[in-house]
């Protein structure tokens, strides 16, 4: 029970967050994709320094929190993939292919960058 609650918390924590990224975004007149791709791109490198630190603090009730809840509220693959489509709907391919490249070109790299940091930090 403590883990659903967990992730509910977080959950409701990340996604209000990614919501208030986004409306500042839009009130600043910057396209909404940017808004998803920076999200998307903190929410890489974050995980992956959080999943380090879970590997060697095993503790379910945190990961359910942070990664799991936080972290799965705040990114959002369904809203990049809408967003690319509407990309191509409106002829806008090189920023389709660029916004969809480099998300995935940078955010695994982050993800294993942050991983592999923590790691090295913490085996010290």
């Amino acid at each position: 029970m403590l883990n659903t609650l967990a992730v509910a918390l977080g959950g409701s924590i990340g996604a209000l967050l990614r919501y208030q990224v986004g409306v500042l975004v839009t009130r600043r007149g910057i396209p909404a994709y940017k808004g998803t791709f920076f999200i998307n791109i903190v929410g890489a490198l974050l995980i992956g320094i959080l999943a380090a630190i879970h590997q060697r603090y095993d503790i379910a009730a945190g990961y359910a929190l942070t990664v799991t809840g936080f972290l799965g509220g705040f990114t959002t693959f369904s809203t990049f993939a809408v967003q690319l489509v509407s990309l191509l709907r409106e002829r806008q391919f090189k920023t389709a292919v660029q916004v969809g490249g480099f998300t995935i070109l940078l955010g695994i790299p982050l993800a294993a960058i942050g991983f592999l940091a923590v790691q090295a930090i913490l085996e010290s």
